[in-house]
């Protein structure tokens, strides 16, 4: 029913409080602007494989659904380093977005000792984002002009990264479990490898 269960908090005080500072690992709002009108077309083999190599570019999401490797079913696409210097990418989509896909960040594969080589990827939607029900991970920055959801489920979803929506509908349900029905965990890969369009 989207209502927050099973947290809390206190106020920090003392020696604690004092040493406390304003993380300055946090991303600003992208420039959307530049990221609407610096797009490149996905190249027609892309994920296919089960892995991408962003290569530092803003990609354009002509359709609404985000879906690689075997089209129509779930399966696990991984975000490895890249073919040139930069393991970062963003995907933009001007209008309504599903993801039916697991995406997962490898920070094994492909990528060296240069920090622009750290894979971390971005979805900027000009609409509503959903989440197909069966999707159970997601990795990356997730900023959202519409509606955020969840998909509907009984699976508990884990996002590594961040979100930011003009609304948020969390719809996954484990009933009668203690576990989170969504997880978010910030990823700070995402502030040392920004993705394209975003600043610290």
């Amino acid at each position: 029913d989207g209502s927050i269960a099973n947290f809390s908090s206190s106020k920090m005080a003392g020696k604690q409080r004092a040493n406390y500072q304003l993380p300055f690992n946090i991303l600003r709002r992208p420039d959307l602007s530049f990221i609407s009108s610096n797009t490149i077309n996905i190249p027609g083999n892309f994920g296919n494989n089960g892995t991408m190599r962003l290569d530092g570019y803003i990609y354009n999401l002509d359709g609404d659904i985000w879906d690689f490797k075997n089209v129509g079913q779930v399966e696990d696409i991984f975000i490895i380093g890249p073919n040139n210097d930069y393991g970062n990418g963003t995907f933009y989509r001007n209008g309504n977005l599903t993801i039916k896909d697991n995406i997962y960040i490898d920070e094994t594969n492909g990528v060296g000792n240069v920090i622009s080589e750290l894979p971390s990827v971005a979805f900027v939607v000009n609409g509503d984002l959903v989440i197909d029900p069966t999707v159970t991970h997601l990795n990356g920055i997730f900023y959202v002009l519409g509606e955020f959801a969840t998909g509907q489920s009984d699976q508990p979803l884990t996002i590594d990264g961040a979100v930011a929506a003009e609304s948020f509908n969390l719809e996954r349900d484990l009933f009668n479990s203690d576990d989170p029905d969504e997880l978010f965990i910030y990823d700070p890969r995402l502030f040392i490898n920004p993705p394209p369009g975003f600043l610290r």
